[in-house]
């Protein structure tokens, strides 16, 4: 707006400084006009001399007022210069405190929120400190705590192991108990002779033995009647039962080496129907026992059967 307004002023100027020199030259041709209309006629060369003469003069008028005019020209120029350069000036300042202004008030912003900054950062770190602080004592306890578990875990393992070897010793001593118990309801009940004692039998020949049976025990006199019987129905020979006293009464060196023995006149190997007798009662869970007597009188296999043990 203030350029516009510079513009506007020099035309203006221009326009007053150009409008004298008009008004001179209009003047000086009215005058040329005046005298040459009062003179009398002249020669050719006269008025060409004349006409020479107002030619320069003319010249030399407009050369003075061409400088003149420059010279208004070149003041104006300098002068609309100089307010170009103030208004420019003017305006740089302007602009110039404007952006000081601006400049304050970012710095002071920027002091603002410098300080803002700080005192969150601050209220942060001290929060964080706060918070580290109660991390690192939760962590001692837990430390703690865990050291305490840890012990209290090695003295369960250690109890434990205890415990496991009590147990294994509990468990020999159950099984062991159990195995007692089972030797002693086996010796309660009454022997018996499954059917698989006949078909193991049935697989040789048939042989002879005579059955001889110690003490009077109501379960050693069945035991031995149903062993003959059994016996008979493989088809063996076998004598009535007899009752001895003691083995001593076949023999002076003998003695009982089973619940059932079995005394045969042949060394190992045995004939084939004493030895499938004899894995015949082993079959059956029988304590059997074995032994040679070369002296039987009449060869035949003896079978002895004593209480259980």
């Amino acid at each position: 707006m203030t350029l516009e307004c510079l513009r506007l002023d020099v035309i203006t100027q221009a326009a007053i400084a150009v409008r004298p020199i008009a008004y001179t030259v209009n003047a000086m041709a009215t005058v040329q006009s005046n005298l040459s209309a009062n003179q009398p006629s002249t020669s050719p060369i006269e008025l060409a001399n004349s006409a020479q003469t107002r030619v320069f003069i003319a010249s030399v008028v407009f050369g003075v007022i061409a400088a003149l005019v420059a010279a208004s020209l070149a003041v104006m120029v300098w002068k609309t210069n100089n307010g170009y350069q103030d208004a420019i000036k003017a305006d740089a300042d302007a602009r110039i405190e404007v952006a000081r202004t601006e400049a304050v008030k970012a710095q002071t912003e920027a002091v603002r929120i410098d300080v803002e900054g700080k005192e969150r950062i601050a209220k942060v770190e001290a929060d964080a400190d706060l918070k580290i602080a109660d991390a690192r004592a939760i962590a001692a306890k837990a430390n703690e705590r865990a050291g305490v578990l840890e012990l209290r875990a090695q003295e369960l393992t250690q109890e434990n192991l205890i415990l496991r070897s009590d147990v294994a010793n509990l468990e020999k001593e159950a099984t062991e108990a159990g195995r007692k118990l089972e030797r002693l309801r086996k010796r309660q009940r009454p022997r018996g002779i499954s059917a698989n004692f006949l078909q193991v039998l049935k697989c040789k020949p048939p042989g002879a033995a005579v059955v001889l049976y110690i003490g009077g025990s109501s379960e050693v006199i069945m035991f031995t009647e149903n062993l003959c019987g059994k016996l008979r129905q493989a088809g063996w020979e076998v004598t009535s039962p007899m009752r001895i006293s003691s083995i001593t009464d076949l023999s002076q060196t003998g003695m009982v080496l089973g619940e059932i023995t079995v005394i045969t006149s042949f060394e190992y190997p045995f004939p084939e129907n004493e030895e499938n007798l004899i894995i015949a009662l082993l079959k059956e869970g029988f304590n059997v026992g074995i032994r040679t007597e070369t002296t039987l009188p009449d060869s035949r296999l003896r079978i002895v059967i004593e209480s259980k043990f």
